[in-house]
């Protein structure tokens, strides 16, 4: 049985992290501090022990850097490469927290912020719903190929009810059942009781966290001071 390894991070301290690299964002931060703030960011995932994730996320930031300013000079791409590279850093920050968090984790987070339960359930089960369609959509078009059934562009067009029936009928059906699951895994697990919920690993804030918010707060104050 795979056990997942416990973050090293606090998952309130990665909210922060998330919120930090939207105020980013406000200041435009480039040059040093942006490659500085990137530079960081790739190390959480190595320390995480997700070195595919950093890795490619180094390769996207930097084939944005070579588009920006060699190839692309003007013009609505060049507009929508800068932008992107803008919000790289909040996209990265995301994918730290759930590639590190299971949702058990930031449904606790998010309690631990006075989040009220109405809001943190109901992102918390949005969270885990959002990838089940993609598989269950997966599995509907391999079913279809196995039967010699095939869907191009060309033929969704031509015959888009056709394609409603094969394909989007059984994939609400795999998502009522999906939500059924969760609503009876969430009963199960009593989530909705006022009472305080028991964790199994409580997590506090260690010396890590209280690194990673020392940054923040140098890089808080530099950009203010640029």
């Amino acid at each position: 049985m795979k056990i997942n390894k416990v973050s090293n991070f606090d998952i309130r301290v990665k909210f922060i992290l998330i919120a930090f690299m939207n105020y980013t964002l406000l200041h435009r931060v480039s040059g040093f501090l942006e490659w500085h703030i990137f530079l960081v960011l790739f190390l959480l995932f190595i320390f995480e022990d997700k070195y595919l994730k950093s890795l490619k996320f180094f390769l996207i930031f930097l084939t944005l850097q070579l588009l920006e300013y060699y190839v692309v000079d003007t013009g609505i791409f060049s507009l929508i490469i800068v932008t992107y590279r803008k919000m790289f850093p909040v996209i990265i920050s995301a994918n730290f927290l759930f590639s590190t968090s299971t949702n058990r984790e930031i449904l606790n987070g998010l309690r631990k912020i006075k989040v009220s339960d109405e809001i943190s359930i109901a992102l918390v089960t949005m969270f885990r719903f959002i990838p089940t369609i993609k598989k269950n959509f997966i599995m509907i078009n391999q079913g279809l190929k196995s039967r010699g059934i095939y869907f191009n562009l060309i033929d969704i067009l031509k015959n888009p009810i056709r394609y409603y029936e094969y394909t989007i009928i059984p994939l609400l059906i795999f998502c009522n059942n999906d939500v059924e699951n969760l609503t009876i895994a969430s009963l199960t697990k009593s989530i909705s009781i006022d009472k305080k919920h028991s964790e199994y690993n409580v997590k506090k804030i260690n010396i890590y966290d209280w690194s990673l918010l020392l940054w923040m707060f140098v890089m808080v104050v530099l950009m203010q001071l640029r």
